[in-house]
């Protein structure tokens, strides 16, 4: 996703370029890439980037939208979104549609105009393979912290609530961002969707478009995305903050299970204070709070829950509550 937590994580082991491999991908192509007229050509042709700028360092994620790559183009190092998909393949050959080049470069528009603190910055795009250029965060995700808190006694006293709500707040000021400017956030500005051929590749894989970890159960019902889904995205996000795992474990529900359960009003089971993790959890007079707004943002009838403003409102109120390390 391109909002991130640009404060408190952990430096990520793997960020350093001398890990760099060979990594196979497809040859890129014209920066035209034979997709005719496109509007907003104008502005984004500034952004466009010839593949063979970019050198590939290392595979670093994947999900429904194709692959993410750490790579360095210009001396800095950035992160490429290749959104690589059954539309692109032509008779065996690599190519870019009329209109998945018309959406790539429109997008590319409307994410060249994002500036928050708080959102990924937009570097460039590439015709083919389509891919988008951003910042790389070498402090690695959310996700990432979590695991390492959850494995290494150090992480672990270092996620005191003061900085698990400064995530949250991070995350929720961006999102609060890009509502006020009616952009939904769902998988990069939707960019997910711009391969119509493109699938998850795997019902576990996590992160993505299609994910039922994250989605809310209108969204499930009519596949489109609305703010109120994005409050429901973001209760979740506050459960893993809580709990320091994934809101379900396809391990024990299959995704399609996972879908019934939450379409039927069911949501992850909430652990009693003395099993939550954290170094000052036992102790906080907020949890309960904390719990109540995580409810409330996962609420089933989306004019139940709250607006982002309301949220980084309360969970401020809750920070400047918290204890101090």
């Amino acid at each position: 996703m391109l909002l991130f937590i640009s404060s408190y994580l952990g430096t990520h082991p793997h960020s350093s370029a001398q890990h760099q491999q060979a990594v196979p991908l497809p040859s890129g192509g014209s920066a035209n890439g034979g997709s005719g007229t496109i509007e907003l050509r104008t502005d984004a042709r500034v952004w466009e980037v010839q593949w063979p700028e970019l050198t590939i360092v290392r595979l670093i994620g994947q999900g429904s939208y194709g692959s993410v790559y750490l790579a360095e183009w210009n001396q800095t190092q950035v992160a490429v979104k290749v959104l690589v998909g059954r539309d692109c393949i032509v008779n065996g050959q690599l190519e870019l549609p009329d209109k998945v080049a018309h959406d790539l470069h429109a997008e590319a528009a409307v994410m060249s105009h994002m500036r928050h603190p708080n959102i990924v910055q937009f570097m460039g795009l590439v015709a083919l393979p389509p891919a988008l250029i951003t910042e790389y965060c070498s402090r690695g995700s959310l996700y990432d912290c979590l695991a390492a808190a959850r494995q290494h006694a150090e992480a672990a006293t270092q996620l005191t609530w003061a900085r698990r709500l400064g995530m949250a707040i991070d995350a929720g000021t961006g999102l609060l961002y890009l509502q006020r400017r009616n952009i939904i956030h769902r998988d990069d500005f939707n960019l997910s969707k711009l391969l119509s051929g493109a699938r998850p590749e795997s019902s576990h894989t996590t992160g993505g478009v299609m994910n039922p970890m994250w989605l809310a159960p209108e969204v499930m019902n009519a596949d489109t995305p609305t703010a109120a889904g994005d409050v429901y995205s973001f209760g979740m996000v506050m459960y893993e903050l809580l709990t320091w795992r994934l809101p379900w474990s396809f391990s024990q529900l299959s995704p399609f299970k996972v879908i019934a359960t939450i379409r039927q009003g069911g949501r992850p089971e909430v652990p009693p204070r003395e099993a939550l993790p954290g170094p000052d959890t036992a102790g906080w007079t907020g949890l309960d709070d904390y719990v109540q707004l995580m409810q409330e943002c996962w609420s089933q009838r989306p004019d139940a829950r709250p607006t982002f403003d309301e949220v980084v409102g309360r969970l401020r109120r809750l920070l400047d509550g918290a204890p101090r390390s």
